[in-house]
Order: C-alpha cells, then sequence, then structure tokens
C-alpha cells in the first residue's frame, strides 16, 4: 500500500475538490490485473519514479520479470485527504488527521505486508493515531536506517511494516538509490524468521 497527502491536483477536466470533512465515498475497489496500475498522462516523466517504487515494495520479487505485473495487480493507492492539492503543505493538518480513521479501515480491509507513506507529514500524522490503536509493535530495528515501524493490525496473524519513502516519487529528487534502500528494507522485514505478536498490541 502506498499512503499519500491527497490526490494532487485536479485535472483541468474536473472541478476541484477541497477535502477536510464529509469525505465522500466515490470510488468503487476492484481487484485484477491492473487494479493497482498507476499511470499519470501529465508529467510523464515520473511514473518511471512511481514504477520504481511499486516495485520496490515487493522487496526481492522486485527483481522478477513479471515485477511490473505483481505491483500492477497489487498495489493499493490511498490518501489521508481528498482534496486537490498540488502541495502537500497547503493541506491542514487537521485534514490530515481526519483522514487516518478512514485509511486505517482501509487498511484492516486490505492486510498490506508493507504500507508506504510517500512524505514525512503523511508519516507524522498516521503514526500517532497508529500508537493510539495499539497497533504498533516495540523493537523493530531498520536494516537501512529507514523510518519504519512494525505494525500489527486487527484479526491479522502478519505483521505489517510501514516505512516513510525518503522522497515523494513525483519529484524527481526520488532515484533508483531510493528505490533500492526500500526494496532492502522490505526484504529484511519479509524474510524475518518469526512476527513478534504481543496481544496488548493486537
Amino acid at each position: 500500500m502506498l499512503l499519500g497527502p491527497s490526490p494532487g491536483s485536479a485535472d483541468k477536466s474536473e472541478s476541484i475538490r477541497m477535502g477536510g470533512p464529509n469525505r465522500p465515498v466515490d470510488s468503487v475497489v476492484t481487484i485484477g490485473r491492473a487494479a493497482g496500475r498507476i499511470y499519470f498522462d501529465s508529467n510523464k516523466g515520473r511514473n518511471g519514479r512511481w514504477d520504481n517504487l511499486r516495485k520496490a515494495g515487493f522487496g526481492k520479487m522486485a527483481d522478477a520479470t513479471d515485477a511490473a505485473d505483481i505491483a500492477d495487480a497489487l498495489t493499493t493507492l490511498a490518501n489521508l485527504d481528498w482534496g486537490n492539492h498540488g502541495d502537500h503543505h497547503a493541506i491542514p493538518d487537521a485534514y490530515l488527521s481526519m483522514g487516518c480513521a478512514d485509511v486505517f479501515e482501509v487498511m484492516k480491509q486490505a492486510k498490506p505486508r508493507v504500507v508506504i507513506t510517500l512524505v514525512r507529514r503523511t508519516w507524522d500524522a498516521l503514526l500517532p493515531f497508529l500508537e493510539e490503536q495499539r497497533g504498533i509493535v516495540a523493537g523493530y530495528v531498520s536494516a537501512t536506517g529507514l523510518d519504519c515501524r512494525m505494525l500489527c493490525l486487527p484479526e491479522n496473524e502478519a505483521c505489517t511494516l510501514l516505512l516513510r519513502s525518503p522522497q515523494h516519487p513525483s519529484r524527481h529528487f526520488f532515484t533508483a538509490t531510493h528505490a533500492e534502500l526500500i526494496r532492502q528494507e522490505v526484504d529484511y522485514f519479509l524474510n524475518r524468521s518469526s512476527c513478534p505478536m504481543n496481544s496488548e498490541n493486537r
């Protein structure tokens, strides 16, 4: 699962949504071979960076010849706020915090093994919320130095890696090195021999 602050700027053909309270339910959850494909018609240079991030979220499977197909089928993209903001700094903190409960419901349903927040503000809003839900398991030590936590979602036997991407993939600052660090961290997490399931954190 990739988790951003908002959907970004609206397309020219779309009305601008302000976000915040009264979040609409205007999309249908889908599953299929292309359900998780992410492609932008504008600023197309970012498509490659998004692909690298999506594949990195699957660890060593990113090296497989069908890595793009795996990412297309199994990637989920969510946002804390539903408004159209080209600059996430324009989103009020309250709007990001407001979206945590909605995203948490999606996480409980999807049960992702990896959740990657795309900007620090998303991480800073979500982490305290998850701590309040008693879902964070103490003691996980990152193998790469990236900001990471281990998360146990309700009614899920497998733990989840919560990770903050060093850069947003829509920005040219996101590099192949960043994608490789994420891939290494995910691979390390998925290959752990055990998952410390503490009933106090479930």
